[in-house]
This record gives structure tokens, C-alpha cells and sequence, in this order.
């Protein structure tokens, strides 16, 4: 068997978000392995969003961490972050697509820095 195949790609551990007083989410877990698809899915405002920014580095959680290949990217420097992104993929829902384009197009098209 192989041993990378028991390592998770991305574990979220004990993650807590909050804004202010307001928690957002608190103690969450999960494991995605090589191959897997993980679906998040909630109502509007439940912490989808807050989630994928902390697991890509965006934000910082309250408490917890987020590992990438048992490294954990949540004290991670800036350098170290955009090594990690450029490995993972996001894509934003309506305001962030080309319209006029479809899906595999929109996300086809290159990614450059800004000016």
C-alpha cells in the first residue's frame, strides 16, 4: 500500500472562526484525501466563504488549523502561503465569472498578477 495514500491532502482541524462576538463556526474538522471531492454546502451566511478563505490562507482562524500535506498553512509567512496556492485551485461564484463565457471557459483563462 502506499503510505501517502494515508496522509489527507487538506485536514481542517478544531477550526474556529468568529467576527467580534459573532462565532461563525467552531470546531471543525475534516480530512479530504488524494481523490476525494469534498462538497461544503449550507444556507447564506452559515461560514462557506470564511471557511475557504482561512483554508486558503486569506484569512486567519480564531483557533484550530489548516494543514496542507501536514504542513499547517495558518502560521505559515506570505512566501510560503503563495507556494501553497499556487497548488490549489478557487473559483467564486456569479460576480467573479465572464458571463458571456461558460464555466470550463471562465476557468481556462489565465491567471495574471495584477499591475
Amino acid at each position: 500500500m502506499d503510505p501517502s495514500k494515508n496522509i489527507p491532502v487538506i485536514a481542517v482541524k478544531n477550526l474556529t472562526a468568529r467576527f467580534g462576538n459573532n462565532v461563525v463556526f467552531e470546531d471543525v474538522s475534516f480530512e479530504v484525501y488524494k481523490g476525494e471531492v469534498l462538497v461544503i454546502v449550507g444556507e447564506s451566511g452559515c461560514g462557506k466563504s470564511t471557511l475557504l478563505r482561512i483554508m486558503i490562507g486569506l484569512l486567519k482562524p480564531d483557533a484550530g488549523q489548516v494543514l496542507y500535506q501536514g504542513t499547517d498553512i495558518t502560521h505559515a509567512e506570505e512566501k510560503d502561503l503563495n507556494l501553497y496556492r499556487q497548488n490549489i485551485g478557487v473559483l467564486f461564484q456569479s460576480g467573479a465569472l465572464f458571463s458571456s463565457m461558460t464555466l470550463k471557459e471562465n476557468i481556462a483563462l489565465p491567471n495574471f498578477p495584477a499591475a
